[in-house]
Protein backbone atom coordinates (compact mmCIF):
# COMPACT_ATOMS: atom_id res chain seq x y z
CA UNK A 1 0.00 0.00 0.00
CA UNK A 2 2.01 2.89 -1.32
CA UNK A 3 0.62 6.38 -1.29
CA UNK A 4 0.55 7.94 -4.71
CA UNK A 5 2.71 11.02 -5.14
CA UNK A 6 0.87 14.31 -5.23
CA UNK A 7 0.82 15.68 -8.78
CA UNK A 8 3.16 18.64 -9.21
CA UNK A 9 0.42 20.80 -10.71
CA UNK A 10 -1.71 20.30 -7.60
CA UNK A 11 1.21 21.27 -5.35
CA UNK A 12 1.82 24.43 -7.36
CA UNK A 13 -1.89 25.26 -7.41
CA UNK A 14 -2.22 24.82 -3.63
CA UNK A 15 1.02 26.69 -3.04
CA UNK A 16 -0.04 29.55 -5.30
CA UNK A 17 -3.39 29.86 -3.54
CA UNK A 18 -1.76 29.72 -0.12
CA UNK A 19 0.83 32.34 -1.07
CA UNK A 20 -1.92 34.56 -2.43
CA UNK A 21 -3.85 34.28 0.85
CA UNK A 22 -0.69 34.92 2.87
CA UNK A 23 0.04 37.97 0.73
CA UNK A 24 -3.42 39.41 1.30
CA UNK A 25 -3.11 38.79 5.04
CA UNK A 26 0.38 40.36 5.25
CA UNK A 27 -0.84 43.40 3.32
CA UNK A 28 -3.87 43.75 5.61
CA UNK A 29 -1.73 43.45 8.75
CA UNK A 30 1.20 45.63 7.67
CA UNK A 31 0.41 47.91 4.72
CA UNK A 32 -3.34 48.36 4.18
CA UNK A 33 -3.60 52.03 5.20
CA UNK A 34 -1.52 55.12 4.55
CA UNK A 35 -1.02 58.28 6.56
CA UNK A 36 1.52 61.01 5.81
CA UNK A 37 3.33 58.71 3.38
CA UNK A 38 3.68 55.83 5.83
CA UNK A 39 1.94 52.52 5.23
CA UNK A 40 0.56 50.59 8.17
CA UNK A 41 -2.03 47.93 8.80
CA UNK A 42 -4.23 46.32 11.39
CA UNK A 43 -1.16 45.13 13.30
CA UNK A 44 -0.36 48.75 14.18
CA UNK A 45 -3.96 49.74 14.91
CA UNK A 46 -4.89 46.71 17.04
CA UNK A 47 -1.44 46.88 18.66
CA UNK A 48 -2.53 50.12 20.34
CA UNK A 49 -4.45 47.93 22.80
CA UNK A 50 -1.76 47.11 25.39
CA UNK A 51 -0.54 43.47 25.37
CA UNK A 52 -3.82 41.99 24.09
CA UNK A 53 -3.61 43.65 20.68
CA UNK A 54 -0.06 42.55 19.96
CA UNK A 55 -0.76 39.04 21.19
CA UNK A 56 -3.85 38.77 18.97
CA UNK A 57 -1.93 39.99 15.92
CA UNK A 58 0.89 37.55 16.66
CA UNK A 59 -1.59 34.67 16.69
CA UNK A 60 -2.97 35.81 13.32
CA UNK A 61 0.62 36.20 12.05
CA UNK A 62 1.27 32.49 12.69
CA UNK A 63 -0.59 31.62 9.47
CA UNK A 64 2.46 31.90 7.16
CA UNK A 65 4.44 29.66 9.53
CA UNK A 66 1.66 27.10 9.26
CA UNK A 67 1.92 27.35 5.46
CA UNK A 68 5.68 26.83 5.61
CA UNK A 69 5.05 23.67 7.64
CA UNK A 70 2.27 22.50 5.31
CA UNK A 71 4.46 22.87 2.21
CA UNK A 72 7.56 21.47 3.94
CA UNK A 73 9.65 24.58 3.37
CA UNK A 74 12.15 23.81 6.11
CA UNK A 75 12.78 24.43 9.76
CA UNK A 76 15.16 27.32 9.20
CA UNK A 77 12.48 29.32 7.38
CA UNK A 78 9.95 28.63 10.13
CA UNK A 79 12.51 29.65 12.77
CA UNK A 80 13.28 32.95 11.04
CA UNK A 81 9.60 33.66 10.59
CA UNK A 82 8.99 32.88 14.26
CA UNK A 83 11.80 35.23 15.27
CA UNK A 84 10.26 38.01 13.15
CA UNK A 85 6.92 37.48 14.88
CA UNK A 86 8.53 37.28 18.31
CA UNK A 87 10.45 40.52 17.70
CA UNK A 88 7.29 42.25 16.47
CA UNK A 89 5.37 41.01 19.52
CA UNK A 90 8.07 41.78 22.10
CA UNK A 91 8.79 45.33 20.93
CA UNK A 92 5.06 45.84 20.40
CA UNK A 93 4.47 45.36 24.12
CA UNK A 94 6.09 48.77 24.77
CA UNK A 95 3.31 51.36 24.41
CA UNK A 96 3.65 53.74 21.43
CA UNK A 97 7.30 52.82 20.80
CA UNK A 98 6.16 49.36 19.78
CA UNK A 99 3.51 50.78 17.48
CA UNK A 100 6.04 53.05 15.77
CA UNK A 101 8.31 50.02 15.44
CA UNK A 102 5.44 48.07 13.82
CA UNK A 103 5.10 50.74 11.14
CA UNK A 104 8.72 50.30 10.11
CA UNK A 105 9.47 46.65 10.86
CA UNK A 106 6.49 45.04 9.10
CA UNK A 107 7.15 41.51 10.35
CA UNK A 108 4.29 39.98 8.36
CA UNK A 109 5.63 41.31 5.05
CA UNK A 110 9.08 40.04 6.02
CA UNK A 111 7.59 36.61 6.66
CA UNK A 112 5.82 36.71 3.32
CA UNK A 113 9.15 37.37 1.59
CA UNK A 114 10.74 34.46 3.46
CA UNK A 115 7.82 32.20 2.56
CA UNK A 116 7.97 33.09 -1.12
CA UNK A 117 11.74 32.73 -1.31
CA UNK A 118 11.59 29.31 0.38
CA UNK A 119 8.80 28.18 -1.97
CA UNK A 120 10.84 29.25 -4.99
CA UNK A 121 13.86 27.38 -3.71
CA UNK A 122 11.95 24.21 -2.79
CA UNK A 123 9.66 23.89 -5.80
CA UNK A 124 11.58 25.84 -8.43
CA UNK A 125 8.64 28.06 -9.30
CA UNK A 126 9.08 31.71 -10.13
CA UNK A 127 7.08 33.84 -7.73
CA UNK A 128 6.80 37.60 -7.99
CA UNK A 129 8.77 39.26 -5.19
CA UNK A 130 7.09 41.40 -2.55
CA UNK A 131 8.21 45.00 -3.11
CA UNK A 132 9.22 47.12 -0.11
CA UNK A 133 6.49 49.34 1.30
CA UNK A 134 6.95 53.04 2.03
CA UNK A 135 8.27 53.47 5.55
CA UNK A 136 9.54 49.89 5.85
CA UNK A 137 13.01 49.23 7.21
CA UNK A 138 14.74 47.10 4.58
CA UNK A 139 18.34 46.21 4.07
CA UNK A 140 19.64 45.70 0.57
CA UNK A 141 22.33 43.01 0.88
CA UNK A 142 23.85 44.03 -2.47
CA UNK A 143 24.19 47.69 -1.56
CA UNK A 144 27.44 48.77 -0.07
CA UNK A 145 28.98 52.20 -0.03
CA UNK A 146 31.78 52.75 -2.52
CA UNK A 147 35.31 53.10 -1.21
CA UNK A 148 36.39 56.66 -1.78
CA UNK A 149 40.01 57.47 -2.53
CA UNK A 150 41.75 60.81 -2.46
CA UNK A 151 42.81 62.39 -5.80
CA UNK A 152 45.91 60.66 -7.15
CA UNK A 153 45.31 57.39 -5.30
CA UNK A 154 43.05 56.05 -8.07
CA UNK A 155 46.09 55.66 -10.33
CA UNK A 156 47.63 53.27 -7.79
CA UNK A 157 44.44 51.15 -7.61
CA UNK A 158 43.35 51.39 -11.26
CA UNK A 159 43.11 48.07 -13.03
CA UNK A 160 44.02 46.00 -9.99
CA UNK A 161 40.67 44.36 -9.44
CA UNK A 162 39.12 47.05 -7.25
CA UNK A 163 35.62 47.41 -8.72
CA UNK A 164 34.42 49.38 -5.72
CA UNK A 165 36.93 52.20 -6.13
CA UNK A 166 35.30 55.43 -7.20
CA UNK A 167 37.30 58.28 -8.64
CA UNK A 168 36.73 61.44 -6.65
CA UNK A 169 37.74 64.79 -8.08
CA UNK A 170 37.44 68.21 -6.54
CA UNK A 171 36.67 71.03 -8.95
CA UNK A 172 37.36 74.60 -8.10
CA UNK A 173 34.52 77.02 -8.61
CA UNK A 174 36.09 80.26 -9.78
CA UNK A 175 33.19 82.56 -9.01
CA UNK A 176 32.99 81.66 -5.30
CA UNK A 177 36.48 80.39 -4.69
CA UNK A 178 35.10 77.17 -3.10
CA UNK A 179 35.86 73.52 -3.55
Amino acid sequence: MHAEPIPTTRVHSDLTQDLDRAGKLANLLDARFSLAGFRFGLDTIVGLIPAVGDTAMTIVGLYPIRLAHKHKLGGWVKTRMGLNLFTDWLVGLVPLVGDLFDIGFKGNLRNLRLLRKAAEKRYGVAIAPVPPVSGEFVRDPKARPPRLTPPGAEDRDAGKGHPDVVRVEAKRVEARDEW
